[in-house]
């Protein structure tokens, strides 16, 4: 409390979005409506009486809240060879710094006590196994009449592309996630966001929608809780969109008679 400067190889969070994900990683509580300019020099992310914000306000008895530098991403002129042979980054260990200040007001699905460091590992290690055991299962059924079974939007469009419809299951959550390599941790699912729609999506994309190239690394959960560094996990919707001019369903599929069925594809 009472520094006015980050460590060496840090720096000030001055994003709203990125100080609220910064805040929940730490297992604090923000207040959107403490930001502001009550001071004088740049507003940055900072923990004021057991509550974080971004302001200018900062006093002797207040905290910086800081973040490692990213690394730069590749540029389009050199880009890296995808996919990567190296791992991905493993989830933090530890998911918070500190405990809760204060336990929350609203009710949560889940238990408020954050789990081991232990226990995250051992859940990170049983996905890791599932991933690698979904990934042989459907190596020979990447892709479907229409493309790809699962596709990752770009990040921060909360909406999913053409013909794809938003993953709303636990389970389908991890299935997709084992299909597109990305690890999934069931320990963040839940509805953090009341009245948003809970969705599956991966944490953490940078603009050039690389993974594990922010602060934190990149792991799906199927939550209302959704920021803008978010990208949502989408399935191929089970209605298909047949050419131009065609008069005949193709093989496998029919045609709709039914209103409702109607409304649900076009809405799909």
């Amino acid at each position: 409390p009472g520094s006015r400067a980050c460590p060496e190889k840090t720096q000030r969070i001055s994003n709203k979005d990125t100080c609220q994900e910064a805040t929940k990683a730490l297992g604090l509580r923000y207040n959107r409506e403490r930001n502001g300019r009550d001071g004088r020099g740049p507003a940055h992310c900072l923990l004021k009486k057991d509550v974080t914000s971004v302001n200018n306000n900062q006093d002797d008895n207040d905290s910086i809240i800081c973040h490692y530098r990213p690394k730069a991403s590749p540029t389009m002129e050199n880009p890296i060879a995808s996919p990567t042979k190296r791992e991905t980054r493993w989830p933090t260990a530890r998911p918070t710094a500190r405990p809760t200040a204060s336990p929350t007001r609203r009710k949560t699905r889940r238990p408020t006590a954050r789990p081991t460091a232990a226990t995250v590992q051992t859940q990170i290690q049983q996905q890791t196994t599932a991933t690698k055991t979904v990934a042989t299962t459907t190596t020979t059924t990447t892709t479907t009449r229409n493309g790809p079974l699962y596709v990752r939007q770009d990040r921060g469009i909360d909406i999913c592309p053409r013909g794809f419809q938003p993953v709303t299951t636990t389970e389908g959550c991890a299935v997709a996630s084992a299909y597109l390599g990305i690890k999934h941790v069931s320990w963040y699912n839940g509805d953090d966001e009341p009245g948003e729609l809970i969705v599956c999506f991966v944490s953490f994309v940078d603009e050039n929608q690389l993974l594990d190239n922010l602060t934190f690394s990149s792991i799906t959960r199927i939550n209302s809780s959704h920021w803008g560094t978010a990208a949502w996990i989408c399935e191929q919707s089970s209605y298909y969109l047949n050419q131009p001019g065609s008069r005949a369903c193709p093989e496998k599929t029919q045609r709709i008679s039914n209103k409702d069925t109607c409304q649900e594809a076009t809405k799909a």
